[in-house]
Order: C-alpha cells, then structure tokens, then sequence
C-alpha cells in the first residue's frame, strides 16, 4: 500500500478519505506494525494546499536545518489554524507545521510519539521550542523589543492577571512566539492537548477526569497594543480593566477550541461596550 501511495497521490488521497480513520486506528491499537502504518497517515500542513494532504516522509524530507521535531497543531478547519494564534510564529520563521483536522488525529501522534526519530510535538505546548536561527532571530527580537513592555511591567502585569485568573490558569506568562495575537492558551504538561480535551468533554467526561490535565497557561504578547493598553489601564481604572482580562482569557479559550461559560461572556462583554460607548 505504501509502493502505491508513492505511485499514485491522488488516487491514494482518494482511498484515504474513506479508510483513513482505520489506518489512523491501527497506529493506536497495532503497535507491531505501527511503524509501517504511519507512513501511511496523510495530513494537511501549512506547505500543502487546502485540501491536500501530504506523508510524514515529506514533512521530514522539507525540515529545516537544526530542526529536530515535527510539529502539528489541531484545528476544526484549515481556516481556524492559520487565523489563530498557534501558527504565527511557524510563519514567521517559515517552519512548516502539519494540521491535524479530526479530533482523533492528536491522539494518533500522541500515541505515535515520534517519527524517523524526530518527535511528534503538538504547537499549543507551554514548553514548546523552535529550531533556533541565530542571524534572523536576533535582528527580530530586538525589533520586537523596541516595542514590547518593558520586562519590569511585562512581569508585573502578569503577576496581576494571574490573580484575577488564579482558579481559571496555573500561570500567566509573557509569550516569546505570539506574534500578533495578545494571547493564547497553552498546555502546561503537554499530555492532554486541547482537542483532546474537546473529544473528553463531548464524551461528557466528568470534571475530575478533565481536572486530571491541569490548569493550563495563559501567554501573554507583550508587543500587543491590547497587552500595553491594558497596562495602563490597569493604574487609571483596574475595575475595567479586570473585565478586559476576563474578556481576554476567554477570547484565548474559544480560539483554543474551549468552552467558556456564554451568559457571563455576553454580560461581561455588554459592560464593556457600554464602558466603551459612555467614554465617547
């Protein structure tokens, strides 16, 4: 099967939408020959276009140089993910990322762990690293610098919204890879990703085997002009400014495919727009 995907993508794409699901089983449950059925796993990545799907072969063949991991982030269309905050720096640094569009699909690379070697790494981890390009990076950090808060403030600020979140978050963070999101949520274990977490609760999980996983992180992009706003607006008037952090978590959660209590998102976001309206 394998000699025939490399002969024939397109007829192997088409086989692959009916029967790829028992493929994407067979790596979770078969593990004398999961090695082989991986090979067979097909997915969308940032360098292919919507809708074709590519080996894992071809992800490590493109790899960049210094790049050990291969890296993937789940989403409930193409659409989502390269909208979202997870990808940014990804297409920053031109480092290309799979997208895994089933819910199933992070449980596959989960229980896959690594490939040719190089380990399977979901993008929305606390502790996720990126291949390091020394010339670029540099002259790019200290850009981004020039904008950011300063590191005293950035640390403060976090501090704070900590605070206000302490049952919601484990911790709040400056981020090093939003690139122009003000903030995502991030996974502090890197065991129970957000999908996974999303197929629990559709299952009707109960809250202590959710509770399992942790709390996660917030990151924070301290070159945001929502972030700096939100930094003064905490000294000239914090009550406001607790509602925009509350709106902020909750703005991470659904971009991280979460559920966030809705009556108190609306109510919260109805005294924000009547804050907004009365200072005109």
């Amino acid at each position: 099967l394998g000699e025939e995907a490399k002969k024939d993508a397109e007829k192997y794409q088409k086989f692959w939408k009916v029967f790829g699901i028992f493929l994407k089983e067979g790596v979770t449950s078969d593990f004398e020959f999961q090695a082989e059925l991986a090979k067979l796993l097909r997915f969308e990545s940032s360098a292919s276009e919507a809708g074709s799907m590519i080996a894992l072969d071809e992800y490590v063949d493109r790899m960049k140089e210094g790049q050990d991991k291969i890296y993937y982030i789940n989403g409930p269309n193409r659409s989502a993910i390269e909208n979202g905050p997870y990808i940014e720096m990804f297409t920053k640094q031109n480092i290309e990322i799979l997208y895994t569009l089933e819910p199933i699909d992070d449980f596959v690379l989960s229980h896959l762990g690594e490939y040719d070697g190089k380990k399977l790494v979901s993008a929305d981890r606390s502790d996720l690293t990126l291949p390091e390009n020394a010339v670029e990076e540099d002259a790019s950090k200290e850009e981004e610098n020039k904008d950011a808060l300063a590191s005293e403030v950035q640390q403060s600020l976090c501090k704070w919204m900590k605070e206000i979140l302490a049952d919601k978050v484990k911790d709040v963070k400056p981020s090093s890879r939003l690139v122009a999101s003000p903030a995502m949520i991030v996974n502090v274990d890197g065991m129970m990703t957000s999908s996974m977490e999303r197929i629990m609760l559709a299952q009707g999980a109960p809250e202590e085997q959710l509770a399992m996983g942790g709390k996660k992180d917030m990151e924070i992009n301290p070159a945001s002009p929502l972030i700096k706003k939100l930094a003064d607006l905490r000294v000239n008037n914090e009550e406001f400014a607790r509602d925009i952090v509350a709106q902020i978590f909750d703005n991470a959660m659904i971009q991280a495919g979460l559920l966030v209590d809705p009556q108190q998102m609306v109510n919260r976001n109805y005294r924000i727009l009547e804050q907004m309206a009365g200072d005109k």
